[in-house]
């Protein structure tokens, strides 16, 4: 189900230009700029009566949204609503959330470029055998996938049963992982991975798929990236290329009273040749 569905509009957009955009206010003046005629403003609660988002039209045939998922409906929303004396509208919260994903997704295929092809024919087979040595051949729930790359950690853990929660920075790759559909759209968020913790709910599992490579001047954007990974998930699977970063990810766990097993893996040399997992 998408946004429109949820809202019975045929054309929806948000005013929020990112989805890292939408745990603030800064485009929420936008919105309330719109001079909104009679009817056509729409309030979506959840099942629990909880505001999920705002929508505002012209003229009833294109609509503009912004969404509380991630931060408190104010009272300028609240008041234009009444003013209006819009419909309300209520929907299931998960159901809220996968639509809004989907929306900033399509906006990423639409509009930009994928990256070319970067999974080798063979990798996904050797990450998939190092991933069910650790977690077995099957599973359930969420998982997140962090820095997901064009998605090839996510494709496998959804073949053995997961939900993948997947971020990453790079719209090309997301882009790519989506043509390829190695993504899930209702799953996948372009955002800084630093923020994750405030969009996506804890999981208990979580990868981090050749995370790096870690330089030193960058040493500490990597240490965050990883410590928002640990509070996501209870046990972590991340894979980096040289001993000296396994070795960081261990540290950096011993740091949150996490421990880290760390150990070789011969299947592949190059993307995924150190392991570690807690």
């Amino acid at each position: 189900m998408n946004a429109e569905e949820i809202f019975e509009v045929q054309n929806l957009s948000f005013v929020e230009p990112a989805f890292g955009d939408l745990s603030g206010i800064e485009y929420l003046s936008d919105l309330l700029g719109i001079p909104a005629g009679n009817e056509c403003a729409r309030l979506l609660i959840d099942t629990e009566d909880e505001p999920l988002a705002f929508a505002l039209s012209e003229d009833g045939a294109t609509w503009w949204a912004s969404t509380c998922l991630y931060r408190q409906m104010t009272g300028e929303e609240i008041e234009r609503f009444e003013q209006i004396g819009g419909d309300l509208y209520q929907t299931e919260r998960y159901l809220w959330e996968r639509a809004v994903r989907r929306s900033f997704a399509k906006e990423i295929s639409a509009a930009v470029d994928p990256a070319f092809e970067d999974v080798p024919p063979d990798r996904t087979g050797k990450l998939a055998s190092l991933i069910h040595e650790v977690w077995g051949n099957s599973g359930s729930g969420p998982c997140i996938d962090c820095c997901c790359g064009s998605g090839i950690g996510s494709a496998i853990v959804s073949k053995m049963g997961m939900e993948p929660l997947a971020y990453d920075n790079d719209e090309a790759l997301i882009a790519r992982g989506l043509i390829a559909g190695r993504l899930d759209p209702e799953g996948t968020l372009c955002i800084d991975g630093r923020t994750a913790d405030v969009f996506l709910p804890p999981a208990e599992k979580g990868l981090g798929i050749m995370l790096g490579e870690i330089h030193s001047f960058e040493t500490e954007v990597w240490e965050e990236l990883v410590m928002v990974l640990f509070d996501l998930c209870e046990e972590a699977l991340i894979t980096v290329g040289t001993e000296r970063e396994s070795e960081l990810i261990k540290e950096w766990g011993a740091s949150v009273d996490r421990k880290i097993e760390v150990f070789e893996n011969e299947r592949d040399p190059i993307y995924d040749r150190w392991v570690c997992v807690g």
